[in-house]
């Protein structure tokens, strides 16, 4: 720490020069006291970052820039949403409506297929992990956030997609 040293009027503050740039020292006496760093190098840099710092939280009264998918997206929004019995908003996805109907995602059964069967092993090696997952899923089956398909059979990969599942642990 430098020598030099400057009182921040009506304030228990002190400007303290260091190798590091101006240490703010002091004590807070109003109640509560929140705590902020910040690190200047010079008077220079100081005026130049407090000028960038107040021009970044300027909040401005311009309207913002609507693009035609938020405007479709808020629209959709405002049509198909609706509260549930239970309390919680539902709405539905807004898809973009110049898809081609019949677009061919692949075979993302078999691949979904396939990392199931592999969850499964994983799950089948740990007892542990195997309840707490399969709480998980029962929380998520009892909350209508999934459901149970009984007969995979009638579904093939030309009626949608399947998602792998990944458990994160």
């Amino acid at each position: 720490m430098d020598p030099q040293q400057i009182q921040v009027s009506n304030s228990n503050f002190r400007l303290v020069e260091s190798k590091f740039g101006f240490v703010v020292t002091g004590s807070c006496i109003d109640e509560p006291c929140y705590f902020k760093h910040f690190l200047s190098k010079g008077w220079n840099t100081l005026d130049k970052t407090l000028r960038s710092f107040w021009e970044t939280k300027n909040i401005s009264e311009e309207q913002p820039i609507i693009s035609d998918e938020l405007s479709y997206c808020e629209d959709h929004f405002e049509r198909t949403h609706f509260r549930k019995p239970c309390g919680r908003y539902s709405v539905s996805l807004p898809f973009k409506e110049n898809i081609q109907e019949n677009v061919n995602l692949g075979d993302s059964r078999s691949i979904a297929s396939k990392r199931l069967d592999q969850l499964w092993k994983r799950l089948d090696r740990d007892p542990k992990l195997k309840n707490l997952y399969t709480q998980f899923i029962d929380e998520y089956l009892s909350l209508d956030h999934i459901e149970e398909i009984t007969n995979m059979d009638d579904l093939s990969s030309e009626e949608g997609f399947f998602l792998p599942h990944h458990m994160a642990y």
